[in-house]
């Protein structure tokens, strides 16, 4: 699928981007993109499609290493951005959810793209 950005589109983006950039100084764990991409891909999965996601979809989704990963989620977690549940049926398998502060900031970024 391609898609074809008009200048009105691009200056929205532009826009957009900016004020983006702004939110990321009002919040202790997401501070650039990469971050904000794993945040989306969690809310996308979680609170779009109705789907878990586990340690193992975030590694497939994201081209960064394990450390990595793991150290973002331990961030996430300590700054009350993301919550942990014990999967049901296997009880060593994680689920990571956002938390209400994390929606928040969802909710922000969603004004932002409005406004």
């Amino acid at each position: 699928m391609t898609h074809k950005l008009d200048n009105e589109k691009l200056s929205g983006m532009s826009i957009f981007f900016g004020q983006v950039n702004l939110l990321f100084k009002q919040t202790r764990f997401v501070k650039n993109f990469e971050v904000l991409n794993i945040v989306l891909f969690i809310y996308r999965k979680n609170n779009i499609s109705g789907e878990l996601v586990r340690f193992k979809d975030l590694q497939e989704y994201c081209s960064k290493s394990d450390v990595y990963l793991s150290t973002l989620l331990k961030s996430g977690i300590s700054d009350n951005f993301l919550i942990t549940k014990q999967n049901r049926v296997d009880r060593r398998v994680r689920e990571y959810q956002l938390s209400d502060e994390a929606l928040k900031f969802i909710e922000q970024i969603n004004t932002q793209l409005i406004s």
